[in-house]
């Protein structure tokens, strides 16, 4: 079921960005939850690599397809969303989501 603006009734949006993620718990939530695409952000590769990446395919193997992750500082992001154009990685978030950023 999709409200006015299109978005599910759960009230999450189509197009979700977590920033700070690590281990990516409230993305997780997201992608479980109905979002069509998630993107994980932190500043250090070896946790995405390492926590982020295994903790989604462990506990959303079948939502893989709607992830995408990136490493590195807020400032390079936007050449990130940029480059990543052809995987269909959006421009523009529906809903930010951000715990314990410092």
């Amino acid at each position: 079921m999709h409200n006015a603006t299109g978005n599910s009734g759960t009230g999450m949006g189509k197009t979700v960005l977590e920033l700070g993620c690590g281990h990516g718990f409230p993305g997780l939530m997201a992608v479980r939850c109905g979002c069509e695409q998630l993107v994980l952000s932190d500043f250090n590769r070896e946790v995405i690599c390492q926590i982020t990446w295994p903790n989604i395919a462990l506990n959303a193997p079948d939502k893989l397809d709607r992830v995408r992750c990136f490493s590195g500082d807020w400032e390079s992001f936007s050449s990130f969303v940029k480059s990543e154009k052809s995987l269909a990685c959006p421009e523009v978030f529906d809903l930010i989501l951000s715990a314990e950023v410092s």
